[in-house]
């Protein structure tokens, strides 16, 4: 300011991260051979959709799942993929709750 005053500005936390900091995911076995075992703990109910993505960001499946409040699982089938690293992320009602890397 020029006249060599100045003033506050109000606060404002910003929290960087999952939509839902109570999601925990799992994938096993990690490293994958011929399937994948997705694990998740959901805090409401509705469709999950499991996105597998390779590291250039091109998705490789979606599953879509009925989620229910709590723990859930879901298989995915690997036997196709070639050697590399894959990403899995889960989205809940339109929100993605968390993601895991995945090596194959």
């Amino acid at each position: 300011d020029q006249d060599g005053t100045f003033e506050y500005s109000d606060l404002e936390v910003v929290q960087y991260g999952l939509a839902n900091a109570d999601v925990k995911v799992q994938c096993y076995p990690n490293p994958v051979a011929e399937q994948l075992n997705i694990g998740f703990n959901a805090s409401t109910v509705g469709e999950a959709i499991i996105s597998l993505q390779d590291l250039q960001g091109r998705t490789i499946s979606k599953t879509k799942v009925n989620a229910a409040s709590g723990d859930n699982q879901a298989v995915i089938n690997t036997s196709s993929l070639n050697k590399g690293v894959y990403m899995v992320s889960i989205s809940l009602n339109g929100k993605v709750l968390g993601s895991q890397k995945v090596v194959k």
